[in-house]
């Protein structure tokens, strides 16, 4: 016997704790908040292989739009980092039989009109108390907003990559529609959003 009583608490439950999490993106990301990022980063990744907070700052004014985050609670649990890099970034990635995650202020940009757009998803963290929750869907249906209204509005997106070493990087891709390229070294995979695959995602 269904107790219906039973699911509505469920659902009101489930509702109650989608609303306790937060997107920020654009100008409602602050400095404050970028520091919150390297709090998370540091939970995952060695010191040398942190962004400094100034470099970081100084990419994300490049394109204000490029950081999103999620809050619960208040407190940073995840967020997701894409770059708008130059042509020539973009195809030394693709054709590198090695990871290419450096790179230097005039190799990143920002969107415009008069020319053909290169992206890269740098990164997706999120807080392990929270990866089985639905950070990951709040944080891909933000980026497929974002970029779906700068190809609307004539900043033509050429292509995306992105770099996947665990099972769940390459399944996070493949599921946004991403293609496997090629392996790498140290069990890394590059990973692109190109042609026809570029232009379901941006329908």
């Amino acid at each position: 016997m269904i107790d219906n009583k039973k699911i509505d608490e469920l659902y009101l439950k489930d509702i109650i704790k989608k609303s306790d999490y937060k997107v920020y993106s654009g100008d409602k990301i602050t400095e404050e908040m970028i520091n919150e990022i390297r709090i998370l980063d540091k939970k995952f990744f060695k010191e040398e292989h942190l962004w400094e907070s100034d470099y970081q700052l100084q990419l994300f004014n490049k394109n204000k739009n490029s950081i999103i985050m999620v809050k619960y609670n208040n407190k940073c649990v995840g967020y997701l980092n894409y770059l708008v890099i130059t042509k020539e970034k973009y195809e030394q990635m693709v054709n590198s039989n090695t990871i290419i995650d450096e790179f230097i202020l005039d190799e990143v940009t920002t969107f415009y009109k008069s020319k053909k757009n290169y992206l890269t998803i740098n990164s997706v963290v999120i807080d392990k108390k929270h990866q089985d929750s639905h950070v990951i869907k709040l944080l891909t249906k933000k980026l497929k907003r974002i970029l779906k209204q700068m190809n609307s509005d004539k900043y033509k997106i050429a292509g995306i990559n992105s770099f996947a070493v665990s099972t769940d990087g390459r399944k996070f891709l493949e599921k946004l529609g991403f293609e496997k390229k090629k392996e790498l070294e140290d069990n890394y995979c590059l990973y692109v959003l190109e042609n026809e695959s570029l232009k379901k995602y941006l329908k």
